[in-house]
Parts: C-alpha cells; sequence; structure tokens
C-alpha cells in the first residue's frame, strides 16, 4: 500500500490532557503532516485519562508533569510562548480561548503570522447566552482565528452566528476511532455472551460522567417507568462522578436497584464488552456540547436514544432510523422510547445498526484530518508564507 505523502506543513495541536480521543485525531493528523501535540499538562481530575505512550506517532510536548487543575496558568503560558518560539510551527491548532495558554497560543499565531485555528463544539444552546457577551466574543474569535474546527451543523450556525466566516472553516472536528470500537466490539460478540463480563443479558447502557448536566436522574426514572410497564432489559451506566451515591440511592427508591449496575470509571478497552451486548446506547443530557459517547456506540453498531440537547443529535441521530430522539425533561418520553426499541423485531433493530455503522464512517479521524489541511493549506496560500521556514 503507497504511503500518503505529508504536506509540508509543520502544525502544532494544542489539548490541556491527551486522551483515547485526542490520540485517534492527532494520529491521523501525523499521516499528513509535521505534527507536534502540545498537551498542557499530564493529567487531568475531572476525566483521569490514562493512554499508552510508548508508541505515539507523533512528537507530544508537556508543558507539566502535574495535574490541570493545580497549574499557574500564567506561568504555563509563558512556558508554551516559549516552545512555540523554539518550534516556529506554520500553523496552531487551538481548543478555544477560555484560558490563559489558549489565549497565548493564538497570540502567537497572531504575532507570527501563521494559520490559527479553533477547534470548537459550541452550540448557541449549550447554554445561556448574554447577547453583549456574544458581541465580544464574536469581536474576539474574528481577531484571534484565521479558520475554525467544528463539529457539526449547530456548530457551524453558532459560528456563523459570531459572525466567523464560514468559508473558512473545516468539519468532523468531534470523531473518535470508529474502527477500534467496531472491530472489538465485533471481536467481542464472537463467541462470547454477557455473562462472561458480569453484564445483563439485555440492558441499555449509559457511559459518561455522574454530574448534574448528563440527567442520570431522569434516566433511572424513566427506567423504573420501563420496567413498570413490562420491560425487561437492565441498566447498564458506566462512570463516576459527584452524583453517583445520590443515583444508587434514587436506584433504590425507585426499587430498580437489582436492575442497574453501576459500573464505575472504565478506560476505553474496557468499555468494549459494554458496547459489545447492548440493546441501545442512551445519552440523556440536559446539555452536552457534542457527546463522544454517541460516536463510539454508533461504531460499535448501537442503536442510540439521545437528548435532544445534546450536540450530536441533528448530525448522528436519524429519529427513527438509528434510534430515538426525546426532550431531556420528559420522562414519559425516554421511557416510550426504551419501550420502542424493546418491542423491535430482530430484523429491524439489525437494521438500525446497520444505519449506525454507516452514518458514523463519515465521522472518521480520517476525514477530520483531510479537512483540516486542506483549511490550513488554503490560508498558508492566503498569506503568502512559505510552508516551511
Amino acid at each position: 500500500m503507497p504511503t500518503r505523502s505529508k504536506t509540508s506543513s509543520k502544525i502544532v495541536l494544542c489539548w490541556i490532557n491527551l486522551g483515547h480521543y485526542h490520540v485517534a485525531r492527532a494520529s491521523a493528523l501525523a499521516i499528513k503532516t509535521d505534527l507536534t501535540v502540545l498537551e498542557f499538562a499530564r493529567s487531568h481530575k475531572i476525566y483521569g485519562w490514562e493512554i499508552d505512550r510508548s508508541q505515539l506517532p507523533f512528537e507530544v510536548v508537556t508543558l507539566s508533569k502535574g495535574a490541570w487543575e493545580d497549574q499557574s496558568m500564567i506561568d504555563l503560558a509563558k512556558k508554551c510562548w516559549e516552545i512555540l518560539e523554539r518550534i516556529r510551527p506554520t500553523g496552531v491548532v487551538v481548543p478555544g480561548y477560555s484560558n490563559p495558554i489558549a489565549l497565548a497560543i493564538a497570540i502567537w499565531g497572531c504575532f507570527r503570522g501563521v494559520p490559527r485555528i479553533l477547534m470548537t463544539e459550541s452550540t448557541s444552546g449549550d447554554r445561556r447566552r448574554n447577547q453583549i457577551k456574544e458581541n465580544l466574543k464574536s469581536l474576539l474569535i474574528n481577531w484571534l482565528f484565521s479558520g475554525a474546527s467544528y463539529g457539526g451543523k449547530p456548530q457551524l450556525r453558532y459560528l456563523e452566528q459570531l459572525r466567523f466566516d464560514i468559508k473558512k472553516s473545516a468539519p468532523f472536528y468531534n470523531v473518535v476511532d470508529n474502527d477500534f470500537f467496531a472491530t472489538s466490539s465485533s471481536a467481542f460478540r464472537k463467541g462470547n455472551q454477557p455473562s462472561d463480563f458480569s453484564l445483563p443479558p439485555r440492558y441499555f447502557l449509559f457511559v459518561g460522567r455522574m454530574a448534574p448536566e448528563k440527567n442520570i436522574d431522569l434516566l433511572l426514572k424513566a427506567f423504573a417507568e420501563y420496567r413498570r410497564t413490562g420491560g425487561q432489559a437492565h441498566l447498564v451506566l458506566a462512570g463516576e462522578g459527584p452524583l453517583r451515591i445520590s443515583l444508587q440511592t434514587l436506584a433504590e427508591n425507585l426499587g430498580v436497584t437489582s436492575q442497574c449496575h453501576f459500573m464505575g470509571n472504565l478506560d476505553a478497552r474496557q468499555l468494549l464488552p459494554l458496547y459489545a451486548f447492548a440493546d441501545a446506547f442512551v445519552l440523556p443530557s440536559t446539555s452536552e456540547p457534542w457527546g463522544l459517547v454517541v460516536n463510539e456506540a454508533m461504531a460499535a453498531g448501537l442503536p442510540v436514544i439521545v437528548s435532544n440537547h445534546c450536540g450530536c443529535a441533528e448530525d448522528l441521530v436519524s429519529d427513527g432510523q438509528n434510534g430515538y430522539l426525546f426532550d431531556p425533561g420528559r420522562k414519559d418520553q425516554l421511557a416510550a422510547c426504551l419501550s420502542r426499541i424493546d418491542s423491535l423485531p430482530v430484523e429491524q433493530l439489525a437494521d438500525m445498526r446497520r444505519v449506525s455503522r454507516n452514518l458514523i464512517q463519515v465521522y472518521s479521524p480520517e476525514n477530520w484530518a483531510k479537512h483540516l489541511v486542506e483549511l490550513i493549506d488554503t490560508l498558508q496560500e492566503k498569506t503568502g508564507r512559505s510552508p516551511v521556514e
């Protein structure tokens, strides 16, 4: 197989802390560019990501070996500026502008006249918006950034609302390693059964932090209603967070303790058997810029039941084709979605699985990298800069 040629761009791709989502995207980008990943801190307490760093196909420069939450932002911003002066990239790709480090990177790019790409998953509806702040934000992003990488339709509309030139944008920012989840979950299904992994024979799956915005209390109440009306599947919940104990208490009060399985925090590989045997995946969030766990579930071939407040809903969920959408304030709607999946004939459930796998194929790290490199190359041509100094 011929090796794909790289562009002559020297790119610095920045994130707070590397998780498996980031590795998938960076690995695809490293095929096409001379890539350095700038990691702000070695760990991030809110997520607890752990990755194998022994064979990464790109260089990683980590600003601090400590946790992100314990850092001096100003000190890291200064260190970041020094590193950029040493590397002298021809493009920087930045995760927002809400902290001094990200701001320093964007300002460095302005100072050096290189393309600055904003990675964004924000939508107009993911939080309450103040028009004065929105006007200031519009001025800021149009000054700081020469291009943007966005997730899907709601994210693109929000960029347009902020008067950003959407012709200078590239899609598919919110992607996961589809092949990893598809191939691995399929392998688990061959010759295995749920009981081999201490899983119930049939279940709905939730993966995420146990935090208020995830709306897990409504999920538990809807699940209890589903069980009261004759549903037989269980509910498996993977994740940790500040609400875990109160949610377990709620399950007990609802009388569904024995049907709710709290699995704790699991890494990507430990999640694979959960994805492999689930009847469907559920994401009930009241606020969610995207929801990459939906990508994972679809790559594993699952129907998905997704809150219409999730940023991925419009792009990834074809209602009635690969799953269902619901209002996250309506317990009855979610309970009905659970019952609907439960009542589907085997053939129709298999069709939903196929649609999920087909829909998610375009949302791949390779497609993201392709569009991002094309955008950066176009922006470099417009500046008249030589790609490599």
